[in-house]
C-alpha cells in the first residue's frame, strides 16, 4: 500500500506545485515525518531532492 501512495506522491510532485504538506495528506500519510521516511526508502532521495531533480529535468527539455 505504501508503494502505491509513494507512486501517487511522485506523480503529484512531478506535475503539480503543491506544497509537501498537501501531498502528504492527499496521499494518505499521517504526517510529513512519516511521509519523508517512506518516500526516501522507496525513491532513494528526499521529496525536496526529487522535486529538484524533476524540475531540472523539465528545464533541460
Amino acid at each position: 500500500m505504501q508503494q502505491v501512495r509513494i507512486h501517487a506522491a511522485r506523480a503529484m510532485i512531478e506535475r503539480d506545485q503543491h506544497d509537501l504538506a498537501h501531498i502528504t495528506r492527499a496521499c494518505g500519510f499521517y504526517d510529513q515525518s512519516q511521509f519523508g521516511k517512506v518516500f526516501k526508502r522507496f525513491a532513494g532521495m528526499t521529496q525536496a531532492q526529487y522535486r529538484g531533480k524533476m524540475s531540472a529535468r523539465g528545464d533541460n527539455a
